[in-house]
């Protein structure tokens, strides 16, 4: 099934959050986890070019080291606003990707167990 990046992330916050409240094993609980697994990459690449674009807007001392306080890499004012336009055009390009999606489909699940909008969001991926 063809997915935005968009619902891809919507999926995966919503999963996490329904994995968090439901520690029993269920279908879905395993269906969840598994086409979460199978996203892994996609999310991760896209989190890595997050990771190049902070690196490259980052401070660099006169020998081209990053300048590093807190675990936290610095900016200049000006470098800080060109890294939060990257990656907002990162995000808009990337949002609107279509990315097929191995889904894993629950068959039978109690009605009460979904609200409209978590099956709304889980369309296409598990149920």
């Amino acid at each position: 099934m063809e997915k935005t990046f968009e619902q891809i992330l919507d999926f995966n916050a919503f999963a996490n959050e329904y994995l968090s409240k439901n520690k029993g094993e269920s279908k879905l609980s395993y269906a969840v986890k598994k086409v979460q697994k199978k996203l892994a990459k996609t999310i991760e690449e896209y989190v890595d070019k997050i990771k190049d674009l902070e690196i490259d807007k980052a401070s660099v001392d006169k020998e081209g080291n990053l300048l590093i306080k807190d675990n936290k890499y610095l900016y200049t004012k000006d470098n800080l606003k060109e890294l939060n336009k990257a990656k907002k055009e990162l995000y808009e390009s990337s949002i609107i990707e279509v990315y097929n999606v191995d889904s894993h489909i629950v068959e039978y699940i109690d009605e009460y167990e979904l609200t409209l909008e978590q099956k709304d969001i889980f369309e296409g991926f598990v149920v």
